[in-house]
């Protein structure tokens, strides 16, 4: 996509409609019935979904059109996943000849990880994204919600 990014109508109204351009009206309408992760998703971007999907609901920012940029997201992230366990014992290996080599899996985390950032960025899951796209930064977050560490990052 070419040129500036919309700015959302939220944004415009704060920021007083300098422009003076007439402001759309239209808003993507809410999918609140699919919440369920696609069959195809493996268990680890099967849970990234359920983690995702409450808060994109609540925020309006997620629609039936979303459902494959989001699982995209999820498959990537399983992806980053599955190679940071895999280089745990470290990022390179050495070869039958006595050569020292990088693993794959840094590759292929690496490609995840910009996947990861493409989507993040046109779903809203980073502050700067959910700013462009609602007018704020924040969550709303239940405090049931707040975990307070890494330990499911194993």
């Amino acid at each position: 996509m070419r040129g500036r990014k919309p700015t959302p109508e939220a944004l415009k109204k704060l920021r007083g409609n300098p422009g003076r351009r007439p402001i759309k009206r239209a808003k993507p309408k809410r999918a609140a019935a699919i919440t369920m992760a696609p069959r195809y998703l493996n268990s680890v971007a099967r849970d990234e979904w359920r983690r995702l999907m409450p808060n994109l609901s609540k925020l309006g920012l997620f629609t039936a059109l979303d459902v494959d940029a989001l699982a995209a997201y999820c498959i990537a992230y399983a992806d980053w996943r599955r190679c940071n366990k895999e280089l745990e014992s470290g990022l390179t290996y050495t070869t039958n000849s006595g050569a020292v080599r990088r693993k794959p899996e840094v590759g292929i985390r690496k490609e995840a990880v910009d996947i990861m950032a493409k989507y993040a960025g046109e779903l809203g899951l980073t502050p700067t994204a959910r700013l462009r796209l609602t007018g704020s930064a924040t969550i709303p977050t239940p405090e049931s919600e707040i975990r307070d560490g890494w330990d499911d990052l194993d």
